[in-house]
């Protein structure tokens, strides 16, 4: 995602997080830096949200494999079938 960033915001004029470093460093930032602005201004409750540090507890478990039904026609031939981790 975004590998070629910085590449492309030079281009447009755009400032690097860090100006002697490599693009490749730069576009790294930038990711990591959409994602922390993405997750940190995210506000959208729900009754099964969790926090970041039950995860590791396990507090309220997390779905992290989902194979829906219509994924899951030709193992299954049930109507209704997933599969999840």
């Amino acid at each position: 995602y975004d590998r070629h960033w910085a590449e492309e915001a030079l281009t447009r004029g755009e400032s690097m997080p860090l100006s002697w470093a490599p693009d490749v460093v730069n576009s790294f930032i930038h990711y990591h830096q959409s994602m922390w602005d993405f997750h940190t201004t995210l506000d959208s409750p729900h009754d099964y949200q969790s926090q970041a540090w039950e995860w590791i507890f396990q507090l309220r478990p997390v779905s992290f494999y989902w194979v829906g039904t219509t994924e899951m026609r030709i193992q299954c031939p049930e109507t209704d079938c997933v599969q999840a981790i």
